[in-house]
């Protein structure tokens, strides 16, 4: 893995616009995974919605409050956000763990079916 060097760096170095542009596409391609991983995570969670309508449930959302974590932007560190993502990943994991578990309790196996299918990926 190649660490990111803060832009001011290279502010005394001979090519330091290309430096500061390497830098910033760096800043960019994390943004636009988190982007898409966030759009894949909304998609999943309609689509669940949308499963447990269809046979009868209702929906209630509930409020998800917004992560409190603030992310320098200079120099750009990949870790703490990645870390950060891994464990609201995790966290939502273990939420599909006891959904299946719950199913699986109450005897609804087409429910735990279609989850663990579903999210097999993530299971």
């Amino acid at each position: 893995m190649t660490a990111l060097v803060p832009t001011s760096v290279f502010t005394d170095f001979p090519g330091s616009w290309l430096c500061a542009q390497i830098v910033e596409e760096r800043r960019l391609s994390i943004n636009r995974l988190f982007k898409r991983a966030a759009a894949e995570c909304f998609a999943d969670g309609m689509w669940l919605e949308s499963y447990l309508v269809q046979r009868g449930g209702r929906s209630k959302p509930s409020d998800i409050p917004a992560p409190n974590t603030q992310f320098p932007d200079n120099p750009v560190d990949p870790i703490m956000p990645v870390k950060e993502a891994l464990e609201y990943e995790k966290a939502l994991l273990e939420d599909l763990l006891r959904l299946c578990k719950a199913a699986d309790d109450a005897g609804d196996y087409a429910l735990e079916d279609v989850v663990e299918t579903r999210y097999e990926h993530a299971i």
